[in-house]
């Protein structure tokens, strides 16, 4: 009975290193795979923020190049509405002055018709001017 109890403790003390040692290596696996696994995720957040930086680089230069063709095209606009103004106060010149020409032109015709007339008057004998 004795013996039977040493062979069972033997055996006990046995599995118990086999258990001792199988456990230390499951640990060791499992913490190589969590490393294996905490690299891949370090490298995947790595290359996730590489990429977001550069995005937000591009961004921030696509920004500045927006506000750089929104302060051109706003300088075109007022140099295009200057030169309308322009324009306009050329073309206003223009028509006051076609206007003008045209008085003038219908002034003229009215002398022509009224220095005809006082020729004609005039070549009437007198008798005929008191009528």
């Amino acid at each position: 009975m004795l013996e039977k109890q040493a062979r069972r403790t033997q055996r006990f003390n046995e599995i118990k290193e086999k258990y001792k040692d199988l456990s230390v290596r499951f640990a060791v696996y499992s913490i190589q795979a969590f490393k294996e696994r905490y690299k891949a995720v370090a490298e995947n957040l790595r290359v996730f923020q590489d990429t977001y930086r550069e995005n937000d680089i591009q961004d921030v230069k696509l920004q500045a190049l927006l506000e750089k063709e929104k302060k051109t095209s706003l300088d075109k606009e007022m140099a295009l509405s200057e030169r309308q103004k322009s324009m306009n106060e050329v073309v206003s010149k223009i028509r006051a002055e076609e206007n003008g020409k045209v008085l003038l032109n219908q002034k003229l015709v009215l002398k022509h018709k009224q220095k005809k007339h006082f020729r004609k008057i005039l070549k009437m004998p007198v008798q005929k001017w008191k009528h």
